[in-house]
């Protein structure tokens, strides 16, 4: 059984973004997969069949990308890190599907989401009067801004950040996407690289 890949970028600038297919049963992923004594206390701590195949399938991705496989942990923010190997990362699960960002030292952010009817619904949680105008009833740019602001979330990597009224997405010319952290003493504004993979809306950013 092989790892399949619907999208590998792996440019000059040396990061590397993937998104692979985690539709494994749990039994083989067992068999493929080496976790230290707090990855399996973690996972241990799953009962959900969905999650468990998430946890153990990032660890998999990993180590077909990578060639080895490093501990994965969580710091107190819940931000995955690597215990012993200097890369940034970030993970984004969408169904069966996952969705990576690493690079060797700078912040990295990602999410995939799938496109559906209910986003338009929830859009005032998520989304500031400006950002809905533009909208509108587009659930592609919907997913594209909800995709956007996740992305921009766990880049921050810290807890207490709202979606709707701390995160902005400034469209520019070209299609290019630009978000805008502001925070109590915070601002900063953050590339946002985005894409279409079929119906799934993809972005990542990396802070340079």
């Amino acid at each position: 059984m092989g790892i399949h890949f619907s999208r590998e970028i792996k440019p000059s600038t040396g990061y590397y973004v993937a998104v692979v297919s985690v539709n494994f049963s749990i039994d083989y992923l067992l068999e493929h997969v080496d976790m230290c004594d707090e990855e399996r206390d973690r996972f241990k701590s799953i009962t959900h069949e969905n999650r468990q195949r998430e946890f153990l399938g990032t660890r998999f991705a990993i180590k077909q990308l990578l060639g080895k496989q490093p501990n994965l942990l969580r710091d107190g923010n819940g931000k995955p890190h690597f215990h012993s190997l200097a890369l940034e990362l970030s993970l984004s699960h969408c169904g069966q599907s996952l969705a990576l960002i690493m690079h060797p030292y700078h912040d990295v952010g990602i999410d995939l989401q799938k496109v559906n009817e209910k986003v338009l619904l929830v859009g005032k949680k998520f989304l500031n009067d400006e950002e809905l105008a533009t909208v509108g009833s587009d659930r592609e740019k919907a997913t594209l801004y909800w995709s956007a602001k996740e992305a921009l979330y766990k880049y921050y990597s810290r807890r207490q950040l709202s979606l709707k009224n701390d995160l902005q997405i400034v469209e520019k010319e070209e299609g290019r996407f630009i978000g805008v952290i502001s925070k109590e003493s915070h601002y900063e504004e953050v590339p946002l690289n985005w894409e279409w993979i079929g119906n799934f809306a993809l972005v990542y950013t990396v802070k340079s």
